[in-house]
């Protein structure tokens, strides 16, 4: 009677030898090889396995000759046939063996069919014996019944198993078992390298499920975008162009689109069950080069109880932004205009984009949706000075004189980004109301910078930016996302109030208006951010009035003879892109107008009065106290 199977031991590990012949030596012969299968089993089988299960097949299949592939198979898989008296220790084994199946049904369900759980080992004691699975090099691996791991929670249908072997004529193609991601380690190791290797192909490397989308990686632990590399040069290039298009507007950063194409379709989104119960969406955005990042958001039923979580990749800090703050801004947006509502994301530093989306317990994922419209690509983070900048001076610098500290430390800079991605800067100043029992972070600034409701929700402000000691280095500020609301805006004297909508940082301060004209000869200061740049402190004399026909800056209703503006000769510390929307205060340090624009040259500057504007209706907001003493520094 020709032996079934033959077993070679080694230290940690069992070789199984399947053959038609005789009962073969420990290792088979080279001219043998190619006919004899081998299979390294895992540790946990490395009790002696072949000699029992060789033992067990010839008791069933006793038909004198040598099976061939199908009769082998029909053989496992068949009720149990009559076999000689057993004997005890033969019994035993069998009685902690698993049933096999009925004859009118294989033993294991074939690839893509979902069943229980069964047992897959023969126990002898408290030692797993082994599998029955046997594999002949004839057999491909749709045709070889798989048993499924114990562990397992179910079994993937087609679409879950990626191509993972290319067809030869020895091994025609097939899917690979299991899935990733689908069974625990144990299981794993169990079917996915007992079944792979016995279908006679090698398990690859797993580095988690993934599909290639058109330059898009969708996995099911996040969603990576690619966008293609740009050199800083490039960059810069970029922008050069995008302010003399302008007309010399600041621009900090230029868009980029995402192809609809890159993106899974909206009811594919990769969403995950974390430890909470809760679903998450992860969605890591790479631009090669880019000093910063901003990305552009066109969610959909979107719970307001959604958590929003945005940092660089393998860094600690990060902007948490609730669902109702970001539904909010887009109804905002939506009732400004005609314009189709986006949400721009905190500026992350840096050439990579995480994005975390995490909904409540019990919120179902799949309604859920999610737009990527641009990118904002910066070449230039706020606070860094241009290349050719030269360094600021003490009489310029705010920290070589602590009594502006309050001044300040009210001072923002405003980064806002337009719906096709560009990004620009401007300045505003943190103004207190005349209740001194509140701190409604209210800015006062240029509504040039920010004209309508989409601007001003695109709005992330910074704190800070300026050197810590006189003369020391610029410190890396704060910043707080999220936006803005408009409540007041006139061209005619270029003022704009918005009210931010998450408080400004613990250390900022407010400042005081006061709504009176500037008299001719009033010695000024203001507190702005040159080229987005390092805070610094000018110095200027007012010099005549102008009307906004004479600084060519007028409203639709505008009256053509009224005063507007003032005109202020500078004497230190001139004004640039980015130093819009400015406050000019007086030495009494109270605000008194906002930047509109310069010469040049910077020999002399513009500024829109306050005091017509907070008549025309800004105090509605700040109140009627406003011109008292007020209250004090909070």
């Amino acid at each position: 009677m020709p032996l079934m199977g033959a077993a070679s031991h080694a230290r940690g590990c069992t070789t199984v030898a399947v053959a038609d012949a005789p009962r073969q030596p420990k290792v088979p012969p080279a001219s043998a090889r190619r006919t004899h299968f081998q299979l390294s089993l895992p540790h946990k089988y490395c009790p002696a396995v072949s000699a029992r299960i060789a033992v067990r097949n010839r008791l069933r299949c006793q038909d004198g000759q040598p099976p061939t592939a199908d009769a082998w198979l029909s053989c496992l898989t068949s009720a149990k046939t009559a076999r000689p008296a057993r004997t005890r220790q033969a019994a035993t084994r069998e009685r902690t063996s698993a049933v096999p199946a009925p004859p009118h049904q294989p033993r294991y369900p074939p690839f893509g069919h979902k069943t229980a759980p069964r047992p897959t080992a023969i126990r002898h004691g408290r030692r797993p014996v082994g599998a029955r699975i046997v594999s002949l090099t004839s057999l491909t691996a749709p045709q070889l019944p798989l048993p499924p791991a114990a562990d397992a929670e179910t079994v993937p249908t087609d679409s879950d198993m990626p191509a993972r072997r290319t067809a030869s004529p020895d091994r025609p193609a097939s899917r690979a078992w299991p899935p990733p991601g689908r069974r625990s380690p144990a299981g794993l190791a169990r079917v996915g390298a007992v079944a792979l290797a016995m279908a006679g192909f090698t398990m690859p490397a797993f580095t988690g499920p993934s599909t290639s989308q058109d330059g898009a990686t969708v996995t099911r632990e996040a969603l990576e975008l690619r966008l293609s590399p740009l050199t800083h040069d490039q960059a810069l290039a970029r922008i050069a162009a995008a302010t003399e298009a302008t007309g010399g507007a600041l621009r900090l950063g230029f868009g980029r689109e995402i192809p609809a194409d890159q993106l899974p379709a909206p009811d594919a989104l990769p969403w995950r069950r974390t430890d909470d119960g809760r679903h998450a969406l992860t969605l890591i955005l790479r631009a090669p080069d880019a000093r910063g990042l901003r990305v552009a958001l066109r969610p959909q039923h979107l719970p307001d109880t959604a958590e929003l979580r945005f940092s660089g990749p393998g860094s600690a800090a990060r902007h948490t932004l609730d669902g109702a703050l970001v539904n909010a801004s887009l109804a905002a947006d939506a009732a400004a205009g005609p314009d189709a509502p986006l949400f721009w994301s905190p500026l992350i530093a840096g050439d990579a984009l995480l994005l975390e989306i995490t909904l409540p317990a019990g919120a179902d994922p799949h309604p859920a949706r999610l737009g990527l419209p641009a990118v904002s690509h910066l070449a230039r983070l706020p606070g860094e000075p241009p290349a050719d900048a030269a360094a600021t001076a003490e009489a310029t610098d705010p920290a070589c004189h602590p009594d502006w500290d309050r001044q300040s430390r009210a001072a923002t800079l405003l980064l806002y980004t337009h719906p096709h991605g560009a990004t620009g800067a401007c300045t505003g100043t943190l103004v207190a109301d005349d209740d001194s029992a509140t701190d409604i972070p209210y800015v006062l600034t240029a509504q040039h910078c920010f004209p309508d409701q989409g601007r001003a929700s695109s709005i992330e402000g910074f704190w800070f930016l300026r050197a810590e000691t006189c003369g020391g280095p610029v410190g890396a500020g704060d910043s707080v996302p999220g936006g803005a609301d408009v409540l007041y805006l006139a061209q005619s004297t270029d003022t704009a109030l918005l009210r931010l909508r998450q408080p400004p940082p613990a250390d900022a301060a407010f400042v005081h208006a006061q709504p009176i004209l500037p008299a001719i000869g009033l010695k000024t200061s203001t507190l702005h951010h040159p080229f987005a740049g390092p805070q610094e402190l000018g110095r200027a004399t007012v010099s005549e009035y102008k009307t906004c026909i004479e600084v060519d800056w007028c409203g639709e209703d505008a009256d053509p003879a009224a005063i507007g503006y003032v005109r202020v000769e500078r004497r230190s510390g001139a004004t640039e892109p980015g130093s819009s929307g400015a406050g000019l205060f007086n030495a009494e340090r109270r605000l008194l107008g906002t930047n509109l624009g310069g010469s040049a040259a910077g020999e002399f500057e513009y500024y829109g009065r306050f005091d017509a504007p907070y008549r025309d209706g800004v105090r509605r907001w700040l109140g009627d106290g406003v011109e008292g003493s007020g209250r004090v520094e909070r």
